[in-house]
């Protein structure tokens, strides 16, 4: 499915562009009850546009054009449904891949060689996950892609832009979840319907995460190793211990850029915040 010819349906977002255009690409192996729609697709891409990609380049830094095109591609795929065949503890939503940004080397064999990534989409129940709606699924999405947007723009900051290595897994997804944040305080509500704010939309999640960590402790990693991609409480963990770095040591009091962007281009996970903050 990483292909985007043979019939996968084909949806961009026209009008003025200020930032890298989002293409949205649909899998043509998912069934089309209930499926999004064409107006579903401008929906998302003027999210992404006015709001996401903005938002993330102020905190974060711009991510990378390796094919030249002023795209991000945005493919939406059953294949990612499929990652979690037991939703009892959540279930996968969508990833950015960094192997899509290697262009030379053994492994570049199997990259994109784009800028790319990847969200889940609706889906009937299957014996360990409940049925994805089209109205859940467009819910989801939009925290989905202002998370991957900041996987892709740490990638190429760190990897491509320095040369270096890829962010400490726990960092790297409080980061992300941070720009989940971002997006509830800074998105009008207006964009947010079917919830009562974009503060719920984006970030009740990570006040869940945070809640059940602060609950047990003991059980799960505030900084987790790195063959974790982490649970959701060690999320919540990671996430709440940046917010308190930002509030302590950030002169930015609205989106604290000016410490989260020497984060993302720092030495890695703790030795950064040691550079940055003393502690």
């Amino acid at each position: 499915f990483f292909q985007a010819e043979d019939g996968i349906r084909d949806y961009k977002v026209t009008g003025v562009q200020t930032c890298a255009l989002p293409i949205f690409y649909m899998d043509n192996t998912v069934p089309t009850a209930d499926t999004l729609r064409d107006t579903d697709y401008q929906d998302l891409g003027h999210a992404f546009d006015t709001y996401h990609y903005p938002i993330d380049l102020a905190a974060f830094g711009a991510e990378s054009d390796l094919d030249g095109n002023d795209r991000i591609v945005i493919l939406m795929t059953d294949a990612v449904n499929n990652l979690t065949p037991d939703c009892t503890n959540g279930r996968v939503l969508g990833y950015f891949f960094g192997l899509d940004l290697i262009t030379t080397g053994s492994q570049a064999a199997n990259s994109n060689k784009g800028e790319v990534f990847y969200t889940f989409v609706p889906s009937g129940a299957t014996p360990n996950c409940s049925a994805v709606s089209r109205s859940q699924a467009l819910g989801a999405i939009k925290p989905t892609l202002i998370h991957e947007l900041q996987h892709m723009i740490s990638w190429n900051q760190r990897v491509i832009v320095r040369n270096g290595n890829a962010e400490e897994t726990w960092l790297n997804e409080a980061m992300s979840h941070f720009a989940e944040e971002l997006g509830g305080r800074l998105i009008p509500n207006s964009e947010c319907t079917g919830f009562t704010s974009c503060r719920s939309q984006f970030t009740s999640g990570d006040i869940i995460n945070t809640h059940d960590y602060l609950k047990d402790t003991e059980s799960n990693y505030l900084i987790y190793p790195i063959s974790s991609n982490g649970t959701l409480e060690e999320r919540g963990a990671s996430w709440n211990f940046l917010r308190w770095a930002i509030d302590q040591f950030a002169t930015d009091t609205l989106i604290g850029s000016d410490l989260t962007k020497n984060l993302v281009t720092g030495p890695g996970g703790a030795q950064t915040f040691t550079s940055l903050t003393g502690e």
